[in-house]
C-alpha cells in the first residue's frame, strides 16, 4: 500500500467518524421535528449520507459506499416526499449508521451488507404509496444495462484515481462517458440526458487533475445511477449540473476559514487518547515557551555577573590578607554592593516574570484540556430514544449549553452518572403515550440536560416532563421493604422521603427488569457527585 493510499484511507476514517456523528444527530432530529420544520433537517442528513458515499468511493471502500448509497436512497425518498420518516424508517437508518460506524476500520461482511441493504430497501419501498412503488418498478424494468455497466466502469476508474493509481488520461474518461451515450434507453430520459451532457462537456473542457473535477464527476455518475435505478430529484440534478459548469470558474475564497486543529496526546486510556485544540492556542503556548527560553538566557547573563563578582570578592580577600590599605578595600566593597543591588533587582524581576509566564502556560495547557460538553452528551440522545421504545414509551432528549467547555477527564467521570439519570428519568418519570394523553400531555415525553457556566463552576441540570417523584409511594415502599419503620415513614417530610431514593438497594419498581428494580443507580450518582466535589 502506497503512502498516498494510506493517507487517503486515514482521511476517510477521520471524515467518516465525524459525518456519522452528524448523521446520527440529524436522524434523531428528523424523528422529533415537526413536519413543517423538516426540510432543512432532511437536506442535512441526505448530504451527510452523500458525503459518506463519495469519500468511501474515493478511498476504494466500495462496501462502505454501497451501504451508504442504500441509506442515501432512503433519505432521498424522504426528501422527495415519497417516504415518511416513521419509526421503522428511523430505526433502520440508525442501525445502518451503527453498521457503517463498525465498518470504518474494517471491511463490512457480505452478510452485514446484504441484510442492512435489504432492510433499508424494504422500509423504503414498504412505506411508499402503491403508485410510487409501481413507478419505481416501471423504472427498474426499463433500466439501461449498457449505461449501468458504463457508469460502474467510470466509478471504478474514479476509485483508482482516488487511490493514487493510474486510471489513464482524460481521454479514458471521455471514452467511458461516450459509451454511456450510446444507450438509447438511458438517453431517452430528459434528466439523464441533461446531466450526461454536462458531464461530457466538463470532461472535454478540463484535463485530468483539474481541482474539483474528480469529485464533480463522481457526483454526476452517482446521480445518473440513481436516476436509472430509482429516479433522481430535479433539485439534485440542478446542483450537479451547476457544479460541473462551475469548474471553469475560480472557487470563491472563504470569508472565515475554519481554523485547523492539532491533536496532542492526553493520556493512555482509549477515552483520553487525544485532545484537540485550536492552532491559536498552540501558537500562544509556543509564545510562552519562547518567553521561558528568553528568561533562561537572561538568567545565564546574571550567572555570569555573579561569577564576575566572585572574582572581585576573591581579590578583596587577597588584599585584606596582604594588609592592603582600607581605602582600596572600601572601594572594592562599594563596587561589590552596587553590583549586588543590580543583580538582586534583576533576579527579583525575573522571578516575577517567570511566575507570571508559568501561570499563563499552566492556564493555556488547562484550556487545551477543555472541550465542549456537547459531543459527550450526544450519545445519550440515542440511548434515551432506544430505552423509551423498549419500554413502550416515546421520549426525546434535548441538550442545551453544548458549547460549555469542561475538562475532558471530568467529562469522562460524569458520563456514567448522566446515563443513570437519563435511564431513571425515562423508566420512572416518563409515562406511556396513553397515560400522557389522558392528562393532556404530548404523547412524546421530553428529557432535558442543560449545561451552564457560572463563574468558575459548570452547572449541569437534568429534568423531565414526566409524572415526577411520588413521595407517598416512596414512604409506602420504604416501610414495606424495611428501609425505615412505618412510624418514621409516616412522619417524614416530602423532601426527607425523596432522599430515600439515594439509599443503596432501594427502588420503587414493582418488579426487577433489565432497566430497573435492583436499586442500583441513584446511589452511584450521589457517590460520584460527592467524589467530584
Amino acid at each position: 500500500m502506497s503512502d498516498q493510499t494510506r493517507e487517503l484511507i486515514a482521511l476517510f476514517r477521520e471524515e467518516a467518524a465525524e459525518v456519522l456523528d452528524r448523521l446520527g444527530r440529524g436522524l434523531l432530529d428528523l424523528e422529533a421535528v415537526a413536519e413543517a420544520e423538516r426540510e432543512s433537517t432532511v437536506r442535512e442528513v441526505f448530504r451527510a449520507a452523500h458525503t459518506l458515499k463519495g469519500s468511501a468511493s474515493a478511498a476504494g471502500r466500495n462496501d462502505f459506499a454501497e451501504l451508504a448509497h442504500h441509506l442515501e436512497s432512503c433519505l432521498d425518498a424522504i426528501r422527495r416526499g415519497a417516504l415518511q420518516p416513521g419509526r421503522a424508517v428511523i430505526d433502520a437508518s440508525l442501525k445502518a449508521v451503527d453498521v457503517l460506524r463498525a465498518g470504518i476500520d474494517r471491511a463490512l461482511t457480505a452478510e452485514e451488507l446484504r441484510e442492512m441493504s435489504a432492510t433499508l430497501d424494504q422500509v423504503r419501498t414498504a412505506s411508499q404509496s402503491p403508485s410510487a412503488n409501481r413507478r419505481r418498478k416501471g423504472r427498474a424494468t426499463k433500466a439501461a444495462a449498457s449505461a449501468t455497466a458504463g457508469l460502474q466502469g467510470l466509478l471504478a476508474a474514479l476509485a483508482k484515481e482516488g487511490r493514487g493509481e493510474s486510471a489513464g488520461e482524460s481521454g479514458a474518461f471521455r471514452e467511458l462517458v461516450q459509451a454511456i451515450a450510446a444507450d438509447e434507453t438511458a438517453m431517452a430520459r430528459p434528466r439523464f440526458a441533461r446531466v450526461h451532457a454536462a458531464l461530457s462537456d466538463a470532461i472535454g473542457r478540463h484535463p485530468k487533475g483539474t481541482p474539483g473535477l474528480t469529485e464533480a464527476v463522481f457526483q454526476a455518475v452517482d446521480l445518473l445511477q440513481t436516476e436509472l435505478r430509482d429516479g433522481a430529484s430535479e433539485e439534485e440534478a440542478s446542483l450537479v449540473i451547476n457544479r460541473l459548469a462551475g469548474l471553469s470558474r475560480p472557487a470563491p475564497q472563504p470569508t472565515a476559514p475554519k481554523e485547523p486543529e492539532y491533536e496532542a496526546a492526553a493520556g493512555t486510556s482509549p477515552a483520553e487518547a487525544s485532545v484537540r485544540f485550536p492552532v491559536a492556542l498552540l501558537d500562544t503556548i509556543l509564545y510562552r515557551l519562547d518567553e521561558l527560553v528568553a528568561s533562561k538566557l537572561r538568567l545565564d547573563h546574571r550567572r555570569e555577573e555573579i561569577e564576575s563578582l566572585q572574582e572581585l570578592v576573591d581579590r578583596s580577600l587577597a588584599w585584606l590578607r596582604s594588609g592592603a590599605g582600607v581605602e582600596e578595600l572600601a572601594a572594592n566593597l562599594e563596587s561589590l554592593k552596587r553590583q549586588l543591588d543590580l543583580i538582586r533587582g534583576g533576579l527579583a524581576g525575573e522571578a516575577h516574570f517567570l511566575g507570571l509566564t508559568g501561570q499563563s502556560l499552566q492556564d493555556d495547557l488547562n484550556d487545551a484540556r477543555m472541550v465542549p460538553i456537547g459531543p459527550a452528551l450526544e450519545p445519550l440522545r440515542r440511548l434515551a430514544r432506544d430505552l423509551a421504545l423498549s419500554l413502550g414509551k416515546e421520549a426525546t432528549l434535548d441538550l442545551a449549553g453544548e458549547d460549555v467547555r469542561l475538562d475532558k477527564r471530568l467529562i469522562e467521570q460524569i458520563r456514567d452518572p448522566l446515563i443513570h439519570l437519563v435511564r431513571n428519568a425515562i423508566d420512572h418519570g416518563i409515562e406511556t403515550p396513553d397515560e400522557r394523553k389522558r392528562v393532556g400531555k404530548p404523547e412524546r415525553g421530553q428529557v432535558r440536560i442543560s449545561a451552564e457556566s457560572r463563574e468558575s463552576l459548570v452547572w449541569l441540570e437534568i429534568r423531565d416532563d414526566g409524572r415526577g417523584i411520588d413521595a407517598n409511594r416512596i414512604r409506602k415502599v420504604a416501610a414495606e421493604r424495611g428501609v425505615v419503620d412505618a412510624d418514621r415513614a409516616a412522619s417524614m417530610t416530602d423532601r426527607e422521603a425523596m432522599n430515600l431514593i439515594f439509599v443503596p438497594g432501594f427502588s420503587t419498581a414493582a418488579t426487577v427488569t433489565e432497566t430497573s428494580g435492583r436499586g442500583v443507580g441513584l446511589d452511584v450518582v450521589r457517590e460520584q457527585v460527592a467524589h467530584l466535589g
